[in-house]
């Protein structure tokens, strides 16, 4: 079901001053509470849309304070100061504020109600210029197909998953002339950007200020075949700017929690982020490779937040692999989210992808797509290669969408964990490409309980009963191999049954495995390695 946002503001914490002073400093200031509030969160209906009350009734996530909009009391009495709000973070239960007048802004934090301020975006002169961007299928998908095929996205394509349904709120520094060109016109014709917000300017404009925006949403949901196709055609779409291009300010991070907010208060499903920050035009805010832990940086905190709402939130490692520091960036580090690196297009290592380990020791990144000569919409109607991991993100995105269009039921996580679990190198992470590249093929048809198979090699494989209680029987049938590997692993990865041995070429082996009465309830993954292939089926342990 598509669901299209009739109303905007009844659900919103987000007070958009639309003739703001622009000349003023932006601080942050934290509240010390949520009292006098007008909202409660027995009637969470007043200020979540029922797109997200779904999303949380699905996947069991309780309505807490973090839900409830910060206190209109403590908003009024800072409008009746003169203090200008650009907009509230719920979950920070703050807001970015700003004033001309520099006395009253020295006496705020002896309002009781104000536990701390923090300045995030200074006044500066504009910058002389901005910063650069660097088999036969149902879809056409043009010089595109390499960046689709090299993950097996074109294989769910074809099963009709294309991102139906989904929503992905794409949070970014401007979307320039997305209106007047040919991949975008798909989407635009059915309706399909569903909400736009500038958090930067506090308005609804995104169509202008930057192209990389516009360059991230052709690879996610571009559509005109024989060009380009993206990799969630037919998703549904909120286009939120939050980045300044022409700085690099503290406030930016502010931004995109106002941001996830609104994508979280519309119902959301897929937050995908090409964007980073690490060193800023003001030393002071600069982080540390020591704060990579998703701890410290407020748009990791978020980050994380928003993962906890039952959103996926597929963030960008950065371009940082050639230089001096070469560490991901924030909130590339948080943890709950997908980080991703990038490859080129033999499904190599590209250079200029930032590396992991998240500080306290996560792998980082999570999984890659291609991010090396990347095919996306020019500016002017051409089409072109690209690089960066800004250009591998939208990609996984936009399959995750169509993973999750294809198994509706599931949990945040249970995608999360599925697309890492598929993976080439997930038995093996680094902290170049992490878990390595995803096969959405084959986590699709494991979290459909189907066996993977593939043309060259015969195999019948079965487990029942399933659900089980007590034991499961696994029959297995395949040809040309002389070994079967046998293992059992929970959502975690973690290895609870293992078992090899030698086979016939041709060989119908059977077994029966009596340790899984003693595994806890929950989903597990069957993995049958052959001589050749691997072979995965899922079931339920109640």
């Amino acid at each position: 079901m598509i669901y299209k946002i009739t109303s905007l503001f009844v659900f919103l914490s987000i007070v958009f001053q639309l003739n703001a002073q622009e000349n003023a400093d932006v601080y942050w200031i934290s509240f010390s509470d949520k009292g006098n509030n007008n909202y409660n969160i027995s009637q969470p209906e007043e200020f979540l849309s029922a797109r997200a009350l779904e999303r949380r009734d699905n996947q069991e996530i309780q309505i807490t304070l973090e839900d409830l909009p910060v206190s209109e009391y403590y908003l009024d009495s800072l409008n009746s100061l003169g203090v200008i709000v650009r907009y509230t973070s719920k979950w920070l239960n703050g807001a970015a504020i700003q004033s001309t007048d520099s006395d009253l802004l020295d006496t705020l934090e002896n309002y009781g109600f104000i536990i701390e301020k923090l300045l995030i975006r200074e006044v500066v002169e504009p910058p002389k210029n901005t910063k650069a961007i660097t088999n036969e299928n149902a879809l056409d998908y043009g010089f595109s197909e390499n960046q689709i095929t090299m993950l097996n996205g074109h294989i769910l394509h074809n099963q009709g998953y294309t991102g139906a349904g989904m929503i992905i709120a794409v949070l970014d520094s401007g979307f320039d002339v997305v209106p007047e060109l040919s991949s975008f016109q798909a989407m635009l014709d059915e309706g399909r950007v569903i909400a736009t917000r500038d958090f930067v300017d506090n308005d609804f404009d995104v169509y202008g200020h930057h192209s990389h925006g516009r360059a991230v949403l052709s690879i996610l949901g571009g559509k005109e075949e024989g060009s380009l196709v993206g990799s969630a055609p037919d998703a549904d779409f909120m286009l939120l700017r939050t980045e300044d291009a022409a700085t690099e300010q503290l406030i930016e991070e502010y931004n995109w929690i106002a941001g996830a907010e609104f994508a979280d208060s519309m119902g959301a499903d897929i937050l995908s982020v090409s964007l980073g920050y690490k060193i800023y035009d003001n030393e002071a805010w600069n982080h540390s490779n020591e704060d990579l832990d998703g701890r410290r940086a407020p748009i990791s905190i978020a980050a994380t937040i928003a993962a906890s709402k039952g959103m996926l939130v597929v963030v960008a490692a950065g371009n940082e692999g050639n230089n001096a520091n070469p560490k991901i960036s924030m909130p590339a580090d948080a943890d709950s989210i997908l980080t991703i690196g990038a490859v080129d297009e033999f499904g190599d290592y590209a250079s200029f992808s930032s590396i992991g380990y998240s500080f306290d020791g996560r792998v980082k990144p999570d999984v890659a797509a291609q991010g090396q000569d990347t095919w996306y919409q020019g500016s002017t109607g051409d089409f072109a290669y690209g690089n960066g991991t800004s250009f591998s993100t939208p990609i996984m995105s936009g399959l995750a969408a169509c993973l999750w269009q294809a198994n509706p039921d599931l949990k945040v996580m249970e995608i999360l964990h599925a697309i890492q679990e598929s993976a080439s190198q997930y038995d093996n992470p680094d902290e170049y490409l992490g878990y390595g590249l995803p096969d959405f093929a084959l986590a699709n048809l494991a979290l459909k309980n189907i066996s993977y198979t593939t043309f060259d090699t015969e195999m019948l494989m079965d487990i029942y009963p399933n659900p089980t209680t007590n034991n499961i029987n696994i029959d297995f049938y395949s040809v040309d191999t002389q070994t079967i590997d046998i293992s059992i692993v929970n959502l975690q990865g973690q290895v609870l049954y293992h078992a090899s041995q030698p086979v016939h070429r041709t060989s119908y082996k059977q077994f029966d495995i009596s340790d899984v009465a003693s595994f806890p309830k929950g989903y597990y993954i069957v993995n049958i390695i052959t001589d050749n292939n691997k072979y995965s089926k899922a079931f339920i342990k109640q």
